[in-house]
């Protein structure tokens, strides 16, 4: 099993999950959740090739691990590379950058991370502000978009929980009707990218949290 996948529903209760244009990217607290009790030291610094005045930061990370093993990773940050309420921390997004490439390669970890996107999401959560007119929600498109979601084995009060849980992170529409079409696309292609396991963590969630059950 994939180490997300292993540990998605613990990462998703941490917030170590970041929803970016329906699909899920572990972020930088998610990947210091998968580390721990593995490393001995972390030393981040910025490198002489940064231009402050110009705003273009470029740091470099090192890890040392329990085991004596030695990883590194590199990040650079500036206002082309990075949009949406991150751009003006340039320097913070540099430096979270270069701490996840370290901490991916320690983890043998290669999925991208949220802070490595370009796109307005870098930092925990955080995306562009989009304009966006939602689709019309006929009665039509809801039984195509429950029977889809069917098909999958979930139902549609799983699925209205999903995407409140996800809006809380993500920013995304905690309503399939007030979703563009689109998005509803991207929601049903998360859902067919979940494992069994997956299905059931969210089953279960869905009746602690909103069914109350033990």
């Amino acid at each position: 099993m994939k180490l997300l996948e292993k540990h998605f529903p613990d990462l998703r209760k941490i917030d170590g999950i970041t929803n970016l244009s329906g699909k899920a990217y572990i972020n930088h607290p998610g990947l210091l959740f998968l580390a721990q009790g593995k490393i001995h030291s972390k030393t981040t610094r910025m490198l002489d090739i940064s231009n402050v005045e110009k705003g273009d930061f470029y740091f470099e990370c090192t890890i040392v691990t329990m085991d004596g093993r030695t990883f590194n990773g590199h990040g650079n940050g500036n206002s082309g590379n990075i949009k949406g309420v991150a751009k003006n921390r340039a320097f913070e997004m540099a430096e979270v950058r270069a701490q996840n490439r370290a901490l991916r390669e320690m983890l043998a970890l290669g999925d991208t991370t949220a802070e490595e996107i370009d796109e307005g999401a870098a930092l925990h959560g955080d995306i562009d502000a989009q304009t966006r007119t939602p689709s019309e929600w006929t009665d039509l498109e809801r039984k195509r978009f429950a029977a889809a979601i069917s098909e999958q084995g979930m139902s549609m009060d799983i699925v209205k929980y999903m995407c409140q849980v996800m809006s809380r992170s993500a920013g995304t529409p905690p309503h399939p009707r007030m979703m563009t079409e689109a998005e509803r696309v991207r929601v049903l292609g998360f859902i067919k990218g979940l494992t069994d396991q997956n299905k059931t963590d969210w089953v279960r969630d869905f009746q602690t949290d909103v069914r109350g059950a033990s």
